[in-house]
């Protein structure tokens, strides 16, 4: 059975909760389990983290969330020092990382990400007027996106949840109501 807590949620720092709404800041500082080894002077192919290390992140931050109920949780992106750097092993988009890790580890429906985008395109809109919205798209078609410069979500990120086949939905904050893409798991993407 699928849980829905995930479905919606968003990373805001506690500010943003409406006044009335019983929420409680959920801290993740400490969430990874410090290490005894320096891995500072390592370079990042040395240090590079498996997906069990990733796997673990996500059980760990599910299970601080589930403590909150009934409370809304309230997250920022940030889940503490990680071996090796984040920076190094993932990049840019950690609060779309830190969604997907919880998606996965609450088994949720699906993943939303709100971003300042309808979606993914089919080009560039700014530069290419006649871009179109692609309303459902694989996960590989949009890792190619990435590639060539789409910087909507991360393929790392959208892995952490395809592999679990849970969809991801791209949508805009300042256009709720329209319809964003989604990110369709392939019946043979691998489950784990």
């Amino acid at each position: 059975m699928k849980s829905h807590l995930a479905q919606g949620i968003t990373l805001s720092d506690s500010a943003n909760v409406s006044p009335g709404v019983d929420a409680e800041y959920v801290s993740l500082e400490d969430i990874v389990p410090a290490s005894d080894i320096d891995t500072s002077y390592l370079g990042a192919a040395e240090c590079a983290l498996d997906q069990s290390f990733y796997d673990s992140v996500a059980c760990a931050v599910a299970q601080r969330v589930r403590e909150c109920a009934p409370r809304v949780p309230v997250l920022t992106g940030f889940f503490g020092p990680v071996p090796g750097s984040l920076l190094r092993q993932v990049g840019r988009g950690y609060t779309d990382l830190l969604s997907a890790l919880l998606t996965a580890g609450l088994d949720a429906a699906e993943l939303q990400i709100w971003k300042e985008v309808d979606g993914i395109f089919t080009a560039d809109p700014r530069k290419v007027p006649t871009a179109r919205l692609i309303p459902v798209i694989s996960p590989d078609e949009a890792a190619e996106l990435t590639y060539y410069g789409s910087e909507v979500v991360h393929p790392f990120t959208m892995e952490q949840v395809i592999r679990k086949k849970i969809p991801i939905r791209i949508k805009n904050v300042e256009n709720p109501s329209g319809h964003g893409t989604v990110i369709q798991p392939e019946p043979d993407d691998i489950v784990d």
